[in-house]
């Protein structure tokens, strides 16, 4: 497999032809792309044999029906409801069909062979994790690695993971990773009105 940086055409434009200008922008080795990703990189050697792709769940991957449960109710209520909507699929956020994409390009490659990586890194814990599992299942997509942090910072789980991308709702959330990945803010509106902003990083976010 042909890593970025040597040679041919652009390895965001061979590989990710089906995304869209905006998100290989924020790929590496991509000209005129992020050059803070590529600072990132650096660190590495310079070379990727991967695009990292990490997810907050509620109001990114899936609707923000369950946040508001919990911002309306308390953590008491938001348990209580997944536990009796554990076998009902969450509806899909902003960034679904983005990780279906990525999903279906995942599959196209030998198993050895595939150049991108997802994650889920979602302050859920148990017993909510049961509805995301389903849900993912439901829809028939790929997650290399899912975290349910509960109170644990995402920012050291993504470092670990690699991300090269983080998508959150939540400021808190996306302040923090942010010291140590390329973190994007997630304006989630719903019929409801605008989700997201500050909160004291125990939600289910």
């Amino acid at each position: 497999m042909r890593t970025a940086g040597e040679g041919g055409e652009p390895f965001s434009q061979s590989v990710f032809p089906s995304l869209p200008r905006y998100l290989l922008l924020l790929l590496p080795n991509q000209p005129g792309g992020n050059k803070r990703l590529k600072q990132y990189d650096a660190r590495g050697g310079g070379k990727v044999d991967a695009a990292d792709f990490a997810f907050d769940g509620d109001a990114v991957l899936f609707s923000d029906e369950s946040e508001r449960i919990y911002q309306q109710q308390g953590l008491e209520a938001f348990v209580e409801y997944e536990r009796a909507n554990a076998k009902k699929p969450l509806p899909k956020g902003p960034f679904a069909n983005l990780l279906k994409t990525l999903s279906r390009l995942q599959e196209s490659f030998p198993p050895d062979q595939v150049p991108i990586r997802t994650a889920l890194v979602t302050a859920r814990n148990a017993p909510a994790q049961e509805r995301v599992i389903r849900t993912l299942r439901a829809w028939n997509v790929r997650i290399d690695e899912a975290f349910f942090l509960g109170g644990i910072p995402k920012k050291d789980v993504l470092e670990k993971f690699g991300a090269h991308i983080f998508f959150d709702d939540q400021d808190i959330h996306a302040s923090g990773a942010s010291e140590v990945v390329p973190s994007a803010r997630v304006p989630y509106k719903s019929e409801h009105g605008m989700s997201g902003g500050n909160n004291d990083g125990n939600e289910p976010a």
